[in-house]
């Protein structure tokens, strides 16, 4: 698989609620930054007060990122933002953005967007083990490319710009015009260097999001043809998560 290959299109609703979730009671760790791998917790550095200085993820989720970190080019590193969430943190994400979408005068737009963007918070305890979200499980990961010394590289979209240059398959489409930038095309191929790394370790991506690729999660065993998910929730239920 070379760099070069186009991203397909991933269908944007996977059929993981018919998905179960069998829990394999796998660790947590600390990812640390590598000689492949730059970590910088993007929620704290924007100031989400219940954002830690550091991501967690599952241990096979960890060894599958170095897989995809060795599998890119020279000069090339992963960029990880975000792994494990509490609901707490789920909660301060969907606040944040419902406050944004305000602007938004279009009713059932802003509900598409919020569904589009940010996973829903359980109503209860039973809902929460069912149908946990990606990031509670310590199976999701939020990440792009950077240089040797950590400096993002441009691939078409910030962290969380909910907009449609954060679509997987965005520059797919827009280089396909012959008059395309330059510019465009080098963040298309980047794009691409980043999908087949996370897919080739074994990753499922995310149609919404080119940064959003999961593990062993309900989302990926329905992307992988698979009945049972293996990562259940990895953070405590809070009551109080659907208010």
């Amino acid at each position: 698989m070379n760099d070069y290959e186009r991203i397909p299109e991933i269908h944007p609703d996977l059929p993981a609620d018919a998905v179960a979730v069998d829990e394999c009671g796998e660790d947590l760790c600390t990812l640390t930054t590598t000689a492949k791998i730059c970590v910088a917790p993007a929620y704290h550095a924007r100031g989400f007060t219940s954002a830690p200085n550091a991501v967690q993820v599952r241990t096979t989720v960890r060894d599958a990122l170095h897989r995809a970190a060795l599998g890119l080019p020279t000069g090339l590193f992963l960029l990880v933002w975000d792994g494990l969430r509490t609901l707490q943190t789920q909660r301060e994400i969907a606040q944040r953005f419902a406050i944004s979408l305000r602007l938004c005068a279009d009713e059932k737009e802003r509900e598409t967007l919020f569904q589009r963007y940010v996973s829903p918070l359980p109503k209860s305890l039973a809902q929460f083990t069912r149908q946990p979200p990606p990031h509670a499980t310590g199976g999701a990961v939020d990440l792009s490319l950077c240089d040797a010394d950590g400096n993002s590289l441009d691939l078409g979209a910030e962290f969380d710009q909910f907009d449609e240059n954060a679509w997987l398959t965005w520059f797919e489409h827009r280089c396909s015009n012959p008059r395309s930038s330059r510019a465009d095309n080098k963040r298309r191929r980047l794009r691409r260097i980043l999908y087949w790394a996370m897919v080739g370790a074994g990753f499922a991506p995310y149609a919404w999001e080119y940064w959003h690729f999961e593990l062993n999660t309900r989302a990926a065993a329905a992307f992988y043809h698979r009945d049972v998910a293996a990562y259940g929730p990895a953070v405590p239920w809070s009551g109080n998560s659907g208010d």
